[in-house]
């Protein structure tokens, strides 16, 4: 064998052999566990406040995890770090739980967005600032702004305090993706 051949079977072979994931980033490396819930790094729209929204995305997701301690006491909860924010393409054995911020300026959106375990569709929440949704749901992995109609943002800096006012659809959600599907639906 040559040398060549040796130096590639190392490059492509043994991260795959180790178990390491060749995935994007932002793809999670936990699917959860049967019964749990993996909470996700949000989503920020657009791509260059990223760094900007850092600390209310950090906020946001441990809101999020108060939510889902609240609504599902007891259950296995895997906080994912930035920037883990969706399932692998075989989906996560638990519940997912994430958020998208679309932000311009000091102007902040929040969408919540609750899966059921497997590759089903996301359900879009709205939870900060005005907005339509074009759809409730969104396909497994799919880009969810698509699906946001905004009207008006809210003050990022007034955000964690406005999370109140639509909790408890949030909280709801999380419920349903909890409970275990029935045939036919």
């Amino acid at each position: 064998m040559t040398a060549a051949k040796i130096l590639l079977i190392m490059l492509f072979a043994a991260p795959a052999l180790a178990g390491q994931t060749q995935d994007a980033p932002e793809i999670s490396r936990s699917v959860g566990v049967d019964g749990g819930v993996v909470i996700m790094w949000p989503r920020i729209i657009p791509r260059a406040e990223r760094s900007s929204t850092r600390t209310l995305a950090a906020s946001l997701r441990g809101h999020l995890r108060e939510l889902v301690e609240k609504k599902l006491p007891g259950r296995p909860i895997d906080m994912r770090p930035e920037p883990e924010r969706v399932c692998p393409r075989a989906g996560c054995k638990a519940v997912s739980v994430g958020a998208l911020i679309i932000r311009d300026g000091e102007g902040c959106l929040v969408v919540a967005m609750i899966g059921r375990p497997g590759k089903y569709p996301l359900r879009l929440v709205p939870w900060v600032g005005k907005m339509r949704l074009k759809e409730e749901w969104v396909t497994f992995r799919e880009p969810p702004e698509s699906r946001v109609q905004i009207i008006d943002y809210a003050k990022c800096s007034q955000v964690m305090k406005k999370l109140s006012d639509r909790e408890r659809y949030v909280l709801e959600a999380i419920q349903t993706a909890a409970t275990p599907a029935t045939e036919g639906k």
